[in-house]
């Protein structure tokens, strides 16, 4: 009776043990699509930030052709008025 009980106990053991095994493999895999999934991760958002520092230079350089046209426009407005004013005394000091 005691050998019979002896067996069983070391049948559910390495049921057990079977058991575990097959969990700690699960448990590998989950953790080895998870670092993969990590990895993927720190690509997409190394990607992004590459997307958002282009998107800031683009900004800047955008920024600085408005502000060239601004200067140019105010340029050409002072061009008109001054030549606008000379026009302007010419027909008053011919008359």
């Amino acid at each position: 009776m005691a050998v019979e009980l002896r067996g069983l106990q070391i049948t559910d053991w390495l049921q057990m043990m079977a058991t575990m095994a097959e969990a700690s493999g699960a448990v590998q895999l989950a953790t080895q699509q998870q670092r993969a999934n990590v990895e993927q991760a720190m690509v997409a958002i190394e990607g992004i930030a590459q997307g958002s520092r282009s998107v800031a230079a683009t900004a800047q350089e955008i920024a600085l052709a408005a502000s060239h046209q601004g200067d140019l426009s105010t340029d050409i407005a002072w061009s008109g008025e001054r030549s606008a004013q000379g026009q302007t005394g010419e027909a008053h000091g011919g008359a």
